[in-house]
């Protein structure tokens, strides 16, 4: 019975939900904290939405001023009437001047001990004082805290202009045995006015604290070596135009980099293959129209990624920054080692030779028109057969009458195809929707224009009628397939798994069409197409064995 007592009970308003936090060194060496409250009833209370300042919006911030941050926190309630909650907070900002005296671990102590903040919050270094971040005004989000959280985020999973760090990662990288730790940097854009949070550059902090930025240029490469490179944009020189600065643009699907240290005594090596699989973006001097010339543009870039990785894993070991982990997979691998190279490392990593190898991948527009045009939408007609055994059969003329829809269908794509390639020429192969770009081009006297929307309704009700007939497919399929009398108690959990799916089978619009254009038609015909002749090969089969026993 007293087990079951709340001994930590507090009430709704009793809470102060924080957004985000700031932490700065203030006079005689005090911290000081700037911590971003959640403002209920922001709105209707008239003031701006935003926030950013004492009074109004949707957030309210409040400074705090103590010898540590643990009394600095605990200080809050003195000033807020309510206890602090930091569950919801969304960002963690650390002021230049503080990274660079104090180490990191006694910053975040409190954080990481505590049970309220969550282990996958934002930390990153501010330039000058963090303070001025959170009381900036947000554009889109209601509070800094959410701002600074997503453009982290967005930046290094479609820019690879930083790296994502959360509490959990730093916890990790602070108790690694080169004590070398990278955490994104935030600073005003001069070039912007009134002067924005931008989230686009990498700190360095080794043994704790802050030891230097890492250049804007040797940041792609960086998370490319070290296989944190989730998407962006890789630039190619055009080789027949040494006059020109022209540059060729490849659009990132995924990179994989593999790094392996090899060890024979006390003599090491590195090695680094990088992956990497991406769409033609811009293209200046070079064609893709035939695989030697893919192959060619393929080596090119590759080359010139090379070399690009080859500076900057050079830069880090001028530097003497062991950024890319060889001292970590030394020490899981051979402790005894380690210990012996541990006291002379910093020297060592500057001497060790890194071979990097890259492979570059270019896809186009698709492998080829007609293996295109099978997989999506005429292999796909093969799964409509599951319907015939509900076709009402009146009269001897429902084979006649499909394929006369299927006569139409090809005739109405026939024309949609040669309309499009008069209307828009060279670039129909270019535009991923080229009916759609082309309903772009209408404009009469300046009343009838914009029907784009026409196609735009008609593709997205086409998707969805198809999956619902697929949907009613893969569940009358399963109950078939395992003898369940009624298919529909299968409609949620088959509807619940391809949601799911389409959640997280693609995390960028490059991966998506290389599935769509390459691996789709193979994989409908092997799990559509043949199963499905095969079962009516096996039924027609049947079917004159029966009737031949018969006569």
């Amino acid at each position: 019975m007293p087990l079951t007592g709340c001994w930590n009970a507090v009430e709704l308003d009793q809470w102060g939900f924080v957004q985000g936090i700031a932490i700065d060194t203030g006079k005689n060496n005090m911290i000081e904290l700037t911590v971003q409250f959640y403002k209920p009833g922001g709105e209707e209370s008239g003031g701006k939405k935003g926030g950013g300042s004492s009074g109004g919006g949707e957030t309210v911030n409040l400074k705090t001023r103590d010898a540590s941050v643990f009394e600095a926190i605990r200080d809050i309630t003195i000033h807020l009437g309510r206890k602090a909650q930091w569950s919801h907070m969304r960002v963690i900002i650390i002021g230049e001047d503080l990274a660079k005296k104090t180490e990191l671990g006694d910053i975040l102590d409190f954080f990481m001990r505590d049970h309220e903040p969550r282990p996958t919050v934002a930390v990153a270094i501010g330039q000058g004082k963090a303070a001025r971040y959170l009381t900036s005004k947000p554009f889109l989000e209601s509070s800094m805290g959410m701002q600074l959280r997503k453009s982290e985020k967005m930046s290094h999973q479609f820019a690879g202009k930083t790296l994502r760090a959360t509490l959990m990662d730093l916890a990790h990288q602070l108790k690694n045995e080169t004590q070398v730790v990278m955490m994104p940097f935030i600073y005003f854009d001069p070039k912007s006015q009134p002067f924005e949070a931008a989230v686009t550059g990498l700190m360095i902090v080794k043994n704790g604290k802050m030891v230097q930025k890492v250049p804007p240029n040797k940041i792609e490469g960086l998370l490319m070596l070290i296989d944190k490179y989730q998407g962006g944009i890789i630039q190619v020189p055009c080789s027949n135009r040494s006059k020109e600065k022209v540059m060729e643009a490849i659009e990132v699907d995924k990179v994989k980099t593999k790094f392996t240290v090899k060890t024979n005594g006390e003599s090491i090596s590195g090695h680094a293959l990088v992956s990497i699989d991406g769409y033609a973006g811009a293209l200046s001097c070079s064609s893709l129209e035939t695989s030697e010339e893919v192959e060619q543009f393929n080596k090119k870039a590759a080359a010139t990624v090379q070399q690009k990785l080859q500076k900057v894993a050079l830069y880090f070991q001028q530097q003497k920054l062991d950024v890319f982990g060889i001292g970590d997979r030394i020490f899981r691998k051979n402790p005894a080692l380690w210990s012996r190279l541990k006291p002379e490392w910093e020297d060592r990593v500057a001497r060790i030779p890194i071979n990097i190898s890259v492979k570059v991948n270019t896809y186009n527009n698709g492998v080829d028109g007609v293996y295109f045009a099978w997989g999506f939408p005429n292999a796909e007609l093969v799964l409509f057969s599951m319907l015939l055994p509900f076709v009402k059969r009146e009269g001897k003329h429902v084979g006649r009458w499909m394929f006369t829809m299927l006569l139409v269908n090809g005739i109405s794509l026939t024309i949609v195809i040669v309309c499009t390639i008069m209307g828009l020429g060279q670039m129909t192969g270019i535009y991923k929707y080229s009916l759609f770009s082309l309903a772009r081009l209408i404009e009469v006297r300046d009343f009838i224009e914009r029907i784009e929307s026409i196609p735009g309704m008609a593709l997205i009700a086409g998707s969805y009628m198809k999956a619902t007939i697929v949907l009613y497919i893969t569940s009358l399929g399963i109950s078939q397939l395992f003898r369940i009398n009624d298919y529909r108690i299968l409609v949620f959990p088959v509807a619940m798994v391809a949601l799911l799916l389409s959640l997280t089978m693609f995390t960028h619009e490059v991966e998506f069409m290389e599935f769509v254009n390459n691996v789709w038609p193979l994989l409908i015909t092997l799990t559509g197409v043949i199963p499905i002749l095969v079962l009516t090969l096996v039924t027609a089969m049947k079917s004159i064995k029966k009737g031949t026993a018969g006569n």
